[in-house]
């Protein structure tokens, strides 16, 4: 069994030779989604119903006060692809998630 700081010293001495577990990690996880918040994953959107005039009146009748959710998560402001509401984003779509792992 190796002990942390022997790890460290095994990447920090491979880090020229292979590349870092976590990098390779962050880079693919980086590439699910483009700049915009679209799915970058080929054929992710192929069966996603379009959200009708319909969706957006009962989601506008919902009456979400955005800057006070947005205020409690301590977030600047709601992320996802332009154009659709923050209820669309969250209820309508097809998510990709990315769930936290621990050991």
């Amino acid at each position: 069994m190796r002990h942390g700081w022997q790890i460290s010293a095994l990447i920090n001495s491979c880090s020229s030779q292979v590349l870092n577990p976590i990098v390779a990690l962050t880079r693919l996880a980086a590439s699910l989604h483009h700049e915009n918040g679209t799915i970058a994953v080929p054929g992710f959107y192929d069966d996603v119903a379009a959200v009708t005039p319909a969706d957006e009146a009962d989601m506008a009748a919902a009456d979400l006060d955005e800057p006070a959710e947005m205020a409690a998560l301590g977030a600047k402001g709601p992320y996802g692809e332009a154009g659709y509401s923050t209820l669309a984003r969250r209820h309508v779509f097809r998510k990709l998630p990315q769930q936290g792992k621990t050991t």
